[in-house]
């Protein structure tokens, strides 16, 4: 029984997604957290020239082509005001998210709400970490003595993203948890 529950978690973690995502958009999604997740192990056990390396460097470029594929849609989709509201002085919502945070109350999701704007951060954290990795990589192909300056940065991108994953997925997994939960509730297939 604990085994079939667990087995369906894919499937069910997919309905969940649909109700914020298209198709489309949750495929890039999936894709994009499992190449960060791949990219931050491969991160911490490579040594550079090794084949590790090489794997993190390719998958690097192609996850940061799948951060744009992911910010454009995202941002078409939504709009950048429903990621970064603050940018037109809006922090309302933001604020009454952090208010109910504090007593450790997850709001419901929402335009510049805390869960927009965290995966606003993101978007942007993703995006800049990835080109700053295939900006060391060109640099140290290139044999340039900037390599080592731009190494230090792209490695706190990688350290940020991995608090960002924290962050973000605790978020959507403790949410995943309770759309389970309500919907066992009321004797719907979640």
């Amino acid at each position: 029984m604990f085994f079939r529950a667990l087995l369906d978690q894919p499937e069910r973690l997919w309905r969940f997604l649909g109700l914020f995502q298209s198709p489309p958009l949750r495929l890039v999604h999936v894709l994009a957290a499992s190449f960060v997740l791949l990219q931050l192990v491969s991160g911490v056990v490579m040594e550079i020239g090794s084949p590790v390396f090489w794997y993190h460097a390719w998958a690097g470029a192609s996850l940061f082509l799948l951060a744009l594929i992911l910010s454009v849609y995202s941002l078409k989709a939504r709009g950048p005001r429903h990621f970064y509201p603050y940018l037109w002085g809006d922090a309302a919502a933001l604020k009454h998210d952090l208010r109910q945070a504090v007593h450790f109350k997850l709001p419901p999701p929402h335009p510049g709400g805390l869960e927009a704007v965290v995966q606003g951060a993101g978007l942007v954290l993703l995006a800049l970490t990835a080109f700053l990795g295939l900006t060391w990589f060109a640099l140290w192909q290139a044999g340039s003595a900037y390599a080592k300056t731009a190494l230090p940065f792209h490695k706190t991108g990688g350290v940020l993203i991995f608090f960002y994953v924290v962050a973000h997925g605790g978020m959507a997994t403790r949410r995943f948890i309770v759309w389970q939960r309500n919907s066992k509730a009321a004797g719907l297939k979640a």
